[in-house]
C-alpha cells in the first residue's frame, strides 16, 4: 500500500499533559499533502488502497449501488446520481434518496408524497406514496404503510403485509423484523423463523457482527465468539472484506484479520459497495492515548 504524508497535528496525552505535536502522520495510499481548509467537512470517496477516488466536495452522500451513487453538493440543494468518474448520469432534482439495490432506488420528489422508486435510467418505477422506505434485497424491499412495516416486491405490490413494528432488508433468505418491541427473523413468506426474543437487532455481515463488551467492539462470529478482539471504540459492519472502526476519535478500515488497511484518519466513514466508500475529514486533529 503506498504511503503519504500530510502535516496533521497530534495530541499525545501523558501523565496528565496535552502535549501538541506538529510531526508528520501517515496514512494510506497518499489521499493528500495538504489538506485544504475547503476540502474540510466535505465528503470524497476512497477505494480499497486508501486512494481518494473522488474529490472531497459533496455536503452529503450515499454509497454506490449498481455503478451509481447519490449525492448532494451543497446543503439544501436537490440530490442526483453520479458513476464513478464523478459525472452525473441522474442530474439534480431529488429531495431524498436511498441507494440503488436490485436495480431500484427510492427517491423523494418535490411535490409528491413520500417515496417512489427509480431504475438506474432515472425512470420513475414505483409511483410515490411510501412514508419510509428501504433498499432493495433479494427482489424484496422494506417500507412502512399506515403505521406497519411490510414488504413490498419490485412491481409496487405487497409481498408481506404490513404488520411489523420495523422490518430490514432481506440477507441470506431470512430478515430481521420487530414484533412487541422483540426482534425475530422471518423467511420470504413472512413467516418467523427464529421467534422475536431479541432487544436489539443485531446484523451479521460476511459472518460477523460488531459486538461491544460494554467497554471496547470487535467482531464475533454467529456463536458470538470473538474473533476479532474488542479494543476499538466503535465498529461498522464488514463489506467487501473491509470494517471501518474508530480508534481515538478516528476511522479507519481493517481487514478479516482484525489488520489495519486503512489508517484511521477520518471523522465519518460509510462501507465500501463496489469498490468504493464515502469519506470526510472534519479537523485534522489527530489524538493518541
Amino acid at each position: 500500500m503506498g504511503q503519504g504524508q500530510s502535516r496533521f497535528f497530534k495530541l499525545l496525552f501523558l501523565g496528565g499533559l496535552a502535549l501538541l505535536l506538529f510531526l508528520p502522520i501517515t496514512y494510506g495510499a497518499g489521499i493528500m499533502e495538504e489538506l485544504p481548509e475547503s476540502k474540510l467537512g466535505k465528503w470524497g470517496f476512497i477505494d480499497k488502497t486508501g486512494k481518494l477516488v473522488l474529490d472531497f466536495q459533496y455536503y452529503n452522500v450515499m454509497g454506490f449501488g449498481e455503478g451509481l451513487a447519490g449525492v448532494q453538493l451543497k446543503q439544501g440543494e436537490p440530490w442526483g446520481f453520479i458513476d464513478r468518474t464523478g459525472k452525473y448520469v441522474i442530474p439534480p432534482q431529488f429531495t431524498d434518496i436511498y441507494r440503488f439495490s436490485n436495480g431500484l432506488a427510492a427517491v423523494m420528489v418535490p411535490g409528491s408524497f413520500g417515496y417512489g422508486y427509480i431504475d438506474i435510467k432515472g425512470k420513475m418505477k414505483i409511483k410515490p406514496q411510501f412514508v419510509k422506505p428501504a433498499l432493495f434485497s433479494e427482489e424484496l424491499a422494506p417500507v412502512e404503510l399506515n403505521g406497519k412495516w411490510g414488504y413490498i416486491n419490485k412491481s409496487g405490490m405487497v409481498a408481506i403485509k404490513p404488520k411489523f413494528e420495523a422490518a430490514e432488508p432481506f440477507q441470506e433468505g431470512m430478515a430481521a423484523v420487530k414484533q412487541n418491541d422483540l426482534w425475530g427473523y422471518i423467511n420470504r413468506s413472512g413467516q418467523f423463523v427464529v421467534k422475536p426474543q431479541f432487544s436489539k437487532y443485531l446484523e451479521f455481515s460476511q459472518g460477523m457482527i460488531a459486538l461491544s463488551d460494554g467497554t471496547k467492539t470487535g467482531f464475533a462470529d454467529r456463536s458470538f465468539k470473538y474473533v476479532i478482539p474488542p479494543k476499538y471504540d466503535d465498529a461498522k459492519k464488514f463489506a467487501e472484506d473491509l470494517a471501518a472502526v474508530k480508534l481515538n476519535g478516528k476511522w479507519g478500515y481493517i481487514d478479516r484479520t482484525g489488520k489495519m488497511v486503512i489508517e484511521p484518519i477520518f471523522d465519518d466513514t460509510w462501507y465500501f459497495s463496489e469498490g468504493l466508500a464515502p469519506v470526510i475529514i472534519w479537523n485534522k486533529v489527530i489524538y493518541e492515548d
